[in-house]
């Protein structure tokens, strides 16, 4: 239906964009950056190739380009700039490696964010604020890789639906990094850094082992319950390590000791 509709939007709403390939839930049910990374671009290489068929030679390029991304942004601040960053070069590298998009337009990596709600914590909840921020600064910083839209959750989504201020309180950091800071006044802060460019480099690398072993299985479609797999394999590893304290927390499992916050106070 996805590929039905698109077709459809070429020759009836040409500036439609029809496609967009969700990743977020991807790291929100425990996946490793680098299998967002493949199973994102696995499941975009499944619409594409799928759509091909459906659009004439001339206008699948435009269609590649009408292609999005909503993707997540956990709390390691460098793997997930490198992310995004690999985002952007390995989804170039598949539109014209595999299908022939010349065009570097077409190849443009667009995509929007919400950053990591799975990090978010019932325990000191007003720790959040900075994870959120943090979490905003590794889409936003590296023009190469930025967001075209960024959507922040609340301090206190973990302990239940927000008001309508503290979803203010998001908007209103996006408002002060965007108008108050000069953080997007320059070019890209990153390009050139020998640590940057070997963190993308790896990165790459485990994305394509995984896009590989997809590719080998059939692609996407065929290679669900292998994908479903490897996330409940992640997300196990990931909640043992919190468990044993490999991973810290702050507030789960160190630095407990509270006083009571005036923001969740009565």
């Amino acid at each position: 239906m996805i590929t039905d509709v698109a077709a459809y939007t070429q020759k009836h709403l040409p500036k439609w964009n029809p496609m967009n390939v969700c990743s977020y839930h991807l790291q929100e049910a425990g996946a490793t950056p680098e299998q967002e990374l493949a199973f994102a671009l696995a499941t975009a290489c499944a619409v594409l190739d799928d759509l091909k068929g459906k659009v004439t030679a001339a206008d699948f390029p435009n269609m590649v380009g009408r292609i999005s991304f909503f993707v997540n942004a956990g709390i390691r601040f460098v793997t997930e700039l490198c992310k995004m960053r690999a985002f952007v070069d390995l989804w170039d590298e598949i539109c014209l490696t595999r299908y022939g998009v010349t065009d570097a337009k077409y190849r443009r990596f667009r995509y929007g964010v919400q950053v990591n709600s799975l990090g978010l914590t019932e325990q000191q909840p007003e720790n959040n604020v900075y994870r959120i921020l943090i979490e905003m600064l590794a889409v936003t910083l590296s023009k190469k890789a930025r967001a075209r839209a960024v959507q922040l959750p609340a301090w206190n989504e973990a302990l239940g639906l927000p008001r309508p201020w503290d979803q203010q309180w998001s908007l209103r950091m996006q408002q002060i990094l965007a108008y108050e800071t000069d953080l997007l006044e320059y070019d890209d802060l990153f390009d050139g850094n020998p640590a940057i460019d070997r963190k993308v480099a790896a990165l790459k690398d485990g994305a394509r082992a995984e896009l590989a072993q997809i590719d080998a299985m059939g692609g996407a479609v065929a290679a669900i319950d292998y994908m479903k797999g490897r996330l409940v394999e992640a997300n196990a590893e990931r909640i043992a390590k919190i468990e044993s304290k490999e991973t810290t927390v702050v507030g789960v499992n160190r630095w407990v000791e509270t006083t009571e916050s005036p923001l969740t106070a009565g």
